[in-house]
């Protein structure tokens, strides 16, 4: 490397181009702004161009077409042709193969570029590109086809619950963000995937000091679930369901002279109103 030639190296962010100001055994330094300048491992350095440049200008130049390039490659064609082989590949192996004449700089860096960002069809390890199988392939596009899918998904059913409605169909995954934010309505932040409910509720409302309350008006201004509905024997684990046997046995108890008593009233009609300090829990009186 020479002294202001430009090369690319690793950021946080992902690939980036630099110009080499200097190096010693283990480190490199590279100037990555007109006044900034970093100091990276040797191991770092991904590609390096052969152009020298004075200024940051020509970091910029070289980005701006690196990019063009990256955002219009699609290798298809190149890894049918190699998949079969599974040899390793060299960036400028893949090049050579991708551009009859010789790749241009811009080209060699779009190319790493995508690479970097796309794996769909290729594996990196060090500077050496492996294809995948094609079972391989085929199951990543599956993959990212149902991710797409699910997220699209998600967003119809926020815009459906943010207008106070339900989907005319609910999917499968649908079904599933209902849940969650079922069951943050139901546990609140002891349910073990609030953080996750939570998150998505943000999609669809406002989320206030009680997430917990937002969760249940959303799902209740949405006909999901009754207003009235007594969450808190989800959270108590009463059961709600019962077997067979449990409910025929019920069926056969006859229970008419308990209410041939005289001294019964039917008070069902009225309203029950619970009397408690603040802190009690119990729910056995009214």
């Amino acid at each position: 490397m020479q002294s202001g030639e430009l090369i690319v190296v690793r950021l946080n962010s992902g690939p980036g181009i630099g110009r080499f100001v200097e190096a010693d055994s283990t480190r490199v330094k590279i100037a990555i702004g007109r006044n900034k300048e970093a100091r990276l491992p040797l191991a770092r350095v991904m590609l390096t161009t052969g152009m020298k440049a004075a200024g940051h200008e020509a970091v910029e130049n070289l980005t701006r077409e690196a990019e063009t390039v990256a955002s219009e490659l699609d290798l298809t064609d190149l890894w049918d042709i190699v998949c079969d082989d599974r040899d390793a590949l060299s960036l400028e192996d893949m090049a050579e193969l991708y551009w009859s004449d010789e790749p241009t700089s811009a080209q060699r860096v779009g190319l790493l570029f995508h690479l970097d960002r796309n794996d769909l069809r290729f594996t990196t390890k060090g500077s050496e590109y492996t294809p995948r199988t094609r079972e391989e392939v085929a199951e990543l596009e599956t993959r990212r086809e149902r991710t797409a899918r699910h997220a699209e998904e998600a967003v119809a059913l926020a815009e459906c619950l943010s207008s106070g409605k339900l989907p005319e169909e609910i999917t499968s995954h649908q079904a599933h963000l209902l849940d969650q934010i079922r069951g943050l309505a139901v546990f609140g932040d002891d349910y073990t995937r609030s953080a996750s409910a939570k998150k998505y509720l943000e999609s669809i409302t406002d989320v206030s000091r009680d997430p917990q309350r937002t969760a249940f008006l959303t799902l209740a201004n949405a006909g999901h679930i009754s207003r009235d509905e007594f969450l808190a024997l989800e959270q108590a684990a009463i059961p709600i369901e019962f077997s067979d046997d449990v409910l025929a046995e019920a069926s056969s108890l006859d229970v008419s002279s308990q209410f041939d008593d005289s001294h019964r009233r039917d008070l069902t009609s009225l309203d029950v109103i619970t009397v408690d300090d603040e802190d009690t829990t119990d729910r056995d009186d009214g």
